[in-house]
């Protein structure tokens, strides 16, 4: 590989410092892979995915994983950690040096396993388990803005980390420090940490669960679930004011639909009674004009005469093709659009869906493939049947 192509802060060592480093790269990313774990190639000194790949999703357990470092590319191993089966305990700070954290590991029941040594300034350690966390557990790690405090306990502070990745035992840390394990094997995943949770993700999850038992429920008693409850209200407010029903009549006949057809419907129709009130004075306001008898559209009724309301851009597209396409002729799609544009200058094409809603309303049925494109429908309209 080129000079140029390699990091500055690699290339700053001598060659004979490089070829030390590579090999210890090379060897730490292939006694990961003879340990059965998926790994990875990351940037020299980071854990960040090479620009361009697919990060963890690239993981591999097979010879073309050690591709990068046979290139002789100075890359960081790191592991997927749900495709190896394993869970690591990441402890970022709270506890000083290795002997304090296997003495607070002891004392706290984490049992001895595999244990590396991150490098980090202050101490930080990765505990293996193997075993992974249920798919409803996500890692727990400190994200301030979504109020989550990461694991803490006895004074420690870190992550839980099961779907994402770490950097290898050989791997070197950003402050140059190589990540270094105790030798001890892994051991499985105890309960307790499989099924730790933060008390704020514990309590919107279980809050989503109840959520969706009264969905489902509402769903066995045949009623309308308490988050659809206001579509629900607002259409049929909708269809009640077309039928002519005034404000008031509308407001009572809320309440009695509420009250039948929601879920929880009596004690909605109490505590939201002015929601519903809103909804009815909302609808009402509404400018509709109900057409009684069509037989008198555009006909006078006493000093009254009731105009007929415009075409529809679909009905509009009914009459040209009603008028342009005579029973039987046989026409592709494309051959349709070109009589539109050639009849309509400079208006805009019907939308697929809007064509082939009016085609099917007048009629007009797949007859065919075109002989000169197999791969062409031809339509003809039929007559009335």
């Amino acid at each position: 590989m080129a000079e140029l192509a390699l990091p500055k802060s690699f290339r700053r060592f001598n060659l004979e410092q490089q070829q030390a480093i590579l090999k210890q790269l090379k060897d730490a990313a292939r006694t990961a892979l003879n340990k059965g774990w998926y790994i990875f190639p990351a940037p020299y000194l980071t854990k960040i995915p090479f620009k361009g790949t697919r990060g963890s999703k690239d993981a591999r357990n097979d010879a073309q994983a050690l591709a990068k470092w046979e290139a002789g590319v100075p890359a960081n191993p790191c592991i997927r950690l749900d495709y190896s089966n394993l869970t690591v305990l990441d402890i970022d700070g709270g506890v000083g040096d290795y002997d304090n954290v296997m003495a607070w590991a002891k004392a706290n029941g984490i049992p001895e396993t595999y244990v590396v040594t991150t490098g980090r300034i202050g101490g930080g350690y990765h505990f293996y388990f193997s075993g992974t966390r249920p798919p409803e557990r996500k890692d727990v790690c400190k994200n301030p803005h979504a109020n989550r405090l990461g694991f803490e306990l006895d004074g420690a502070y870190g992550d839980i980390k099961c779907h994402g990745h770490v950097v290898a035992e050989g791997g070197l840390h950003k402050t140059g420090a190589a990540y270094r394990g105790n030798g001890l094997p892994v051991a499985p995943l105890p309960d307790w940490l499989r099924d730790w949770e933060e008390e704020s993700v514990k309590a919107r999850r279980e809050t989503l669960q109840r959520q969706l038992e009264r969905m489902k429920e509402a769903q066995r008693a045949n009623v309308v679930p308490w988050n659809r409850r206001n579509d629900f209200l607002y259409r049929d407010a909708c269809r009640l004011h077309c039928l002519g029903l005034s404000e008031e009549t509308l407001y009572a006949a809320l309440k009695d639909i509420a009250h039948r057809y929601c879920a929880d419907g009596e004690e909605y129709a109490r505590q939201q009674d002015a929601k519903l009130r809103s909804i009815a004075t909302r609808v009402s306001a509404m400018t509709f004009d109900r057409i009684v008898n069509k037989n008198l559209l555009g006909k006078p009724t006493g000093n009254l005469i009731v105009k007929v309301p415009p075409l529809t851009p679909k009905e509009c597209l009914m009459v040209w093709l009603t008028h342009r396409f005579p029973v039987g002729e046989r026409v592709t799609v494309r051959a349709i659009l070109e009589r539109f544009d050639a009849d309509h200058p400079g208006e805009r094409r019907p939308g697929r869906t809007t064509l082939f809603r009016a085609m099917k309303s007048v009629n007009f049925l797949e007859v065919g493939l075109d002989p000169s494109d197999r791969r062409t429908s031809l339509w003809a309209r039929h007559g009335d049947s």
